[in-house]
């Protein structure tokens, strides 16, 4: 506790002394200041982040103790380059999307924020154009299914075209290290997006990064298996897969069927520029005959919980009324972060016994309700809510409403990210290098029985995808959202067709 009563004060001496940052350029900085950088980036994880102590526990990995591993690097760093991958790899290491070196500041999340300098959105701009060494587009897109990983598209020498590592291929090694073992000690510590199967006891990931980005060496080979056959090719010669995105990816619907009387809705992000359509869509349905309500969140990685909840009020006849259980870390650095820059004033009387990682924690807990629209379709039934492995963010605080109550059934795979209900990430720079930095601050404990319940792993009607359904839906020429794929060769989609309300 005394590290992070210290650590206000720290913040604001060492950015009054500091004035080497030239707007918009990359900064000089001394080894002092970049060694100050880097405590103060580490002193900050600790405070604010709640997640870490949740993650040890399920996966049995000290993450305090990597963290703190990279910390006492900073006293070897030889340039700013150095510096620059190592706050990246600390925040990497904290395995959560909403956490990491940022190149904005989001104007209208906080009225004034006293961490903000107003150099940082200049510098963090020059910064990220210059050094992406850890940017996801440069990893290998491969497919997690029941334990093993596959290639999701053929991959292509790159100058004679010939296939060398064919779609469906079934990934063994990388340098001769068993995939697992690559993913738990080289490549986690480099990917963000990476999840703990809790069936299986591993880490396991949608991203393949090459060695050369985890430090490991610069060669890339991959050991692969198609039906009985096993090969090695060098990955150095091949195009890289940038990943896959369908005709419609990005586009929300709202769609009609006649013939099934269903409402289908395509929410592709939680985008409030598209409330407006939701609802002007919505409403033409008022005086159809609706049996279903599906609501579509496959590969939605988040945005503003507003959409869903503006979505849900145009549907519904009654009031959805949710109660969460959610905390804050009882630290000086948080309360005063919620206090002067939220405007949310905590008081003595919400620190609460609950406990997790030797901290006490700050009861923010509060129930969700949802009030019907008066133009609301007033439907009365079940609401369908697809879900799949790459749902995030908002997608996920609103399949923990789903969870929750008896209104809806979610159907398809989840996420197995840490879920439930958020808010904002905290918005920070470091005092000399003003490189912005966001930290999650918020856990949702809400009917929390194990260390498993945080996690997003629950799905009411469960949906296991099969390679041939993968490369089947990569491979559609069509709309992927689109009645004839919807209908014809979608299995979640069917799965809801079969179900009786």
């Amino acid at each position: 506790m005394k590290n992070y009563s210290l650590l206000l004060a720290l913040f604001l001496l060492l950015s009054a002394c500091s004035n080497n940052t030239q707007n918009g350029s990359i900064p000089i900085l001394s080894n002092t200041e970049m060694e100050e950088d880097i405590d103060f980036l580490y002193q900050t994880i600790i405070a604010v982040n709640p997640h870490l102590a949740i993650r040890q526990q399920a996966t049995k990995t000290n993450l305090y103790e990597e963290l703190d591993s990279l910390r006492r690097c900073s006293n070897t760093l030889k340039s700013f380059e150095d510096f620059y991958y190592l706050a990246a790899r600390m925040l990497l290491l904290c395995q959560d999307q909403h956490i990491g070196l940022q190149s904005f500041y989001p104007e209208g999340i906080e009225n004034h924020n006293s961490y903000i300098s107003a150099k940082a959105v200049a510098v963090s701009e020059a910064c990220e154009l210059r050094y992406d060494k850890y940017s996801v587009f440069d990893s290998e897109d491969i497919i997690y299914i029941n334990g093993d990983y596959f290639f999701a598209e053929n991959t292509y020498n790159t100058q004679s075209k010939e296939i060398l590592l064919p779609v469906s291929a079934k990934l063994l090694k990388v340098n001769n290290i068993p995939i697992d073992d690559y993913i738990s000690k080289w490549n986690r510590k480099v990917d963000n997006s990476t999840r703990w199967d809790f069936e299986k006891q591993k880490y396991y990931t949608y991203r393949l990064y090459p060695p050369n980005i985890t430090d490991l060496s610069k060669d890339f080979n991959i050991t692969f298996q198609v039906d009985s056959v096993i090969r090695t090719v060098d990955m150095n010669i091949l195009r890289f897969m940038k990943g896959w995105l369908c005709k419609d990816y990005f586009e929300p619907k709202v769609l009609y069927f006649q013939k099934t009387n269903i409402l289908y809705i395509r929410l592709p992000d939680m985008n409030t520029e598209d409330i407006n359509y939701y609802l002007e869509n919505i409403q033409q349905y008022k005086n159809q005959s609706i049996q279903k309500i599906i609501i579509d969140i496959r590969y939605n990685y988040g945005g503003n919980d507003e959409v869903w909840l503006a979505l849900l009020s145009a549907i519904i006849d009654k009031p959805i009324i949710c109660e969460n259980k959610v905390y804050l870390k009882n630290t000086p650095l948080v309360i005063d972060y919620m206090n002067n820059i939220r405007k949310t004033k905590i008081t003595h009387s919400q620190i609460d016994t609950f406990n997790i990682g030797n901290n006490d924690y700050i009861d923010i807990s509060g129930n969700d309700t949802i009030v019907p629209l008066k133009e609301s379709i007033q439907y009365t039934g079940k609401i369908y809510v697809l879900v799949n492995e790459k749902c995030f963010s908002s997608a996920l605080a609103f399949t923990a409403i789903c969870n929750r109550t008896n209104k809806f059934i979610t159907v398809g795979q989840p996420s197995n990210y840490i879920g439930g209900r958020g808010i904002s990430p905290f918005f920070f720079t470091l005092p000399h290098s003003k490189l912005i930095f966001t930290v999650i601050p918020m856990l949702d404990a809400t009917d929390v029985e194990s260390i498993g319940d945080y996690y997003d792993r629950f799905v009411q009607v469960p949906v296991m995808l099969t390679i041939n359904d993968y490369m089947f839906e990569r491979s559609y020429e069509g709309e992927r959202y689109s009645e004839e794929f919807l209908f014809n060769h979608d299995p979640v989609f069917q799965k809801v067709l079969e179900q009786k309300d």
